[in-house]
């Protein structure tokens, strides 16, 4: 009864870390700002000190009552089984009736909660079994509540939420037995789910009831945050099928809808929003379909690139289960490079990247990054053929057994999940990388590459001489220090998604130029499990074999890093990350 008593309700995180439920009015004489002389708060719900699980979402209903998703408290895993916890709210969604305008709380409980009769479960819980419910939303036309979880380690779901009922977490993540509980919470299973190949943070949207885009008319829309596939859930109550509706877009953060139901995508990335319209439905088609196409490709030889491509190396290069790349970059004709403050390089729209793959000194595969013009980059895989005289697109992402290993040909949506924005998209294209030396064949000379990229006229920005900017230790290097050689290899293989913006969540920070200190990784908790290892930290000084970094590094299954794209640990590169651990005696 907004219109009347003018009252609205906030949910957020206090400076305590706690969540709370606070109520305010607007001012009388202006409707378009808040009286915080009225604010009362109704609910604190105790929270861990972990640095996940704050956010939430709270909505009234069809029904009138005030709704609020509560994810489990943080930390990998839910260890206190909060969600499965009747005396607490984490893990749940709760309902409360609030037309109590005078009396603290300053609300009541819906006669109809399911658990206003059981003394061992808290009555504001109308459902349980949540892990993280990232957006949720009611169907405007009837009534029913969708809720995208975030999964922990393997699954991503979407649930349909009813009152009473139990959504597993954390005996089940989607589908899948997760822990051995001693109780079985006869868990709803998803509506759909999907693992992380396709997508590491599901975010929640809407059944589509507006009418700009027909074909997706009664389809609950959502996205994963990190592989930025937005996803299209056609007849959700019956069959189910999921589908891709639009090019990727990463950091989809939540959705909003209007009064005439068309749907609107917030990104944290860009600081846009962006609105539902109908598409062509070729922009995948339309890509070609073979390398050869592309104008990335010299005619007589494909595994060349075309003139108009330059070539470049790094200092510092991405583990790529031990195969040798080789780099090039084109820019449209008569434009040019900025760098920014951070030394990343700004391409201008046009602009394509393409990177080859070599395993045992046969091509295998090309990957091209291109800057379209609608604002962004997409990223596409093409896979050789034995022949070696062309490649074909692997639109959808692939495997295949290449001698003893498995090769991951990515999709579209999981390179720019590597290629993160945060990062700049282009990843090497930055001082730190550059600053070396290269030979061009074409003209048979060895110069430092920035120079050459200032002297063809490349660059808008003016740099200092060579010898005054930093450059990235290759790794490998041994007359290099140790601590500069292992921060080389971060710098290159996980600081896309872990530094500030960037969406490998927790506190990890590893940009080469952040002091070690700032790093947030020593003797820090985990975010996202531990391994089962116990005591483990992000980095315990001197104790490799506590220090997760070092064991996810080595791992296979589900805490791989990098995440997604590699099966083949690195063990060169792992062994030099425990060396520096090694040497390490306090945080300092």
């Amino acid at each position: 009864d907004y219109e009347n008593n003018r009252y609205f309700f906030v949910y957020y995180t206090n400076t305590a870390g706690d969540l709370a439920i606070a109520r305010f009015q607007t001012q009388i004489a202006n409707p378009n700002a808040a009286d915080e002389s009225t604010g009362v708060l109704l609910m604190t719900v105790p929270h861990p000190t972990f640095s996940n699980h704050t956010g939430g979402k709270l909505i009234f209903g069809p029904d009138g009552n005030l709704y609020l998703g509560i994810g489990d408290g943080g930390s990998g895993g839910d260890p206190a089984n909060n969600s499965q916890n009747g005396n607490s709210l984490l893990g749940k969604m709760i309902r409360l009736h609030v037309d109590n305008f005078t009396t603290a709380p300053y609300y009541s409980i819906p006669p109809d909660n399911p658990y206003v009769s059981d003394p061992l479960v808290r009555v504001e819980i109308f459902a349980l079994g949540l892990r993280n419910p990232w957006r949720w939303s009611f169907d405007r036309v009837n009534g029913d509540l969708w809720a995208a979880d975030v999964g922990q380690n393997a699954w991503e779901e979407v649930d349909l939420i009813q009152v009473g009922k139990n959504y597993g977490w954390n005996c089940y993540e989607g589908s899948h037995l997760y822990a051995n509980c001693t109780a079985s919470p006869n868990p709803v299973m998803p509506i759909t789910e999907y693992d992380h190949s396709i997508g590491t943070s599901i975010t929640g949207g809407y059944v589509y009831r507006g009418t700009a885009v027909p074909a997706l008319a009664g389809s609950y829309i959502f996205a994963d945050f990190i592989s930025g596939s937005v996803f299209g859930l056609s007849d959700p109550k019956g069959a189910a099928t999921r589908s891709e509706v639009s090019s990727p877009m990463s950091g989809i953060a939540s959705f909003a809808q209007d009064n005439d139901g068309e749907i609107y995508a917030v990104n944290l990335y860009t600081g846009k929003i962006s609105k539902m319209i109908a598409g062509t439905g070729t922009s995948t088609a339309s890509f070609p379909a073979k390398l050869s196409d592309t104008g990335c490709a010299a005619e007589t030889d494909p595994k060349q690139s075309s003139s108009g491509m330059i070539p470049y190396d790094v200092n510092a290069a991405f583990w790529s289960d031990g195969a040798t790349k080789q780099r090039w970059l084109a820019v449209p004709d008569g434009q040019s490079i900025s760098i920014n403050n951070d030394g990343d390089f700004q391409l201008p729209a046009g602009s394509v990247l393409r990177k080859d793959f070599y395993l045992d000194n046969k091509i295998i595969e090309t990957r091209l990054l291109a800057y379209h013009t609608d604002g962004d980059w997409a990223g596409y895989s093409y896979e050789w053929n034995d022949a070696q005289n062309d490649a074909t697109l692997v639109a959808n992402g692939k495997t295949k057994t290449i001698g003893t290993q498995t090769w991951i040909y990515p999709s579209g949506s999981d390179c720019m999940r590597c290629h993160t924005l945060a990062a700049g998209r282009s990843l090497g294209l930055e001082v730190l990388q550059l600053n070396r030396n290269y030979y061009y064949a074409s003209t048979g000379k060895t110069d430092n590459q920035l120079v050459t990229f200032s002297s063809i006229g490349l660059l808008s920005t003016a740099l200092p001489a060579s010898s005054e900017l930093a450059a990235l230790p290759n790794p490998k290097n041994t007359g290099a220090t140790l601590e500069a050689r292992a921060r080389a290899y971060l710098h290159a293989n996980c600081s896309q998604c872990h530094q500030p913006g960037g969406p490998g969540g927790g506190p990890a920070n590893f940009l080469y130029k952040v002091a070690f200190a700032q790093m947030g990784v020593c003797n820090t908790d985990a975010t996202a499990g531990d391994l089962g290892v116990s005591g483990a930290k992000l980095l315990v000084p001197g104790n490799p074999n506590l220090s997760l970094m070092s064991l996810r590094m080595r791992d296979t299954g589900t805490y791989r890093m990098p995440p997604l794209a590699s099966g083949v640990v690195d063990a060169e590169g792992a062994s030099l990350i425990d060396a520096w651990i090694t040497s390490l005696t306090s945080c300092s």
